[in-house]
């Protein structure tokens, strides 16, 4: 493949994934899809991870997700989101190495010889 070619599918799928983990980032300010206004509020979100994390790992005891009431299933809403996006970050290293690969390969065998035109 042509560096050019290469390039601008690798910036397109770049520019795709970052519009995904902007997407993904605001929804995180939207659990279930809802505003919830409760903040502060016992049985809140903001107030279960804090008393959670003292005593065990919040993360990876599911049973304790239940303490959260308000918004509902708030917990598996953000790992989700989480999850999403460290996947997507990680395919967007991926892309950036294969674009700096493929830009040293463009340096030193230049440009392909079928686009030369005289």
């Amino acid at each position: 493949m042509c560096p050019g070619l290469c390039a601008r599918c690798v910036s397109t799928l770049l520019l795709s994934l970052a519009l995904i983990s902007t997407a993904a980032s605001v929804l995180l300010l939207f659990p279930n899809g809802e505003r919830d206004t409760s903040a502060g509020k016992p049985g809140c979100c903001l107030d279960c991870g804090a008393a959670a994390s003292r005593t065990e790992n919040y993360l990876h005891n599911p049973l304790l997700w239940t303490i959260c009431e308000r918004p509902k299933n708030v917990v598996l809403w953000h790992v989700t989101l989480f999850c999403t996006l460290m996947i997507i970050s990680c395919l967007q290293v991926l892309l950036c190495s294969i674009q700096i690969f493929n830009g040293c390969l463009g340096c030193i065998f230049g440009r392909c010889s079928h686009y030369d035109t005289k």
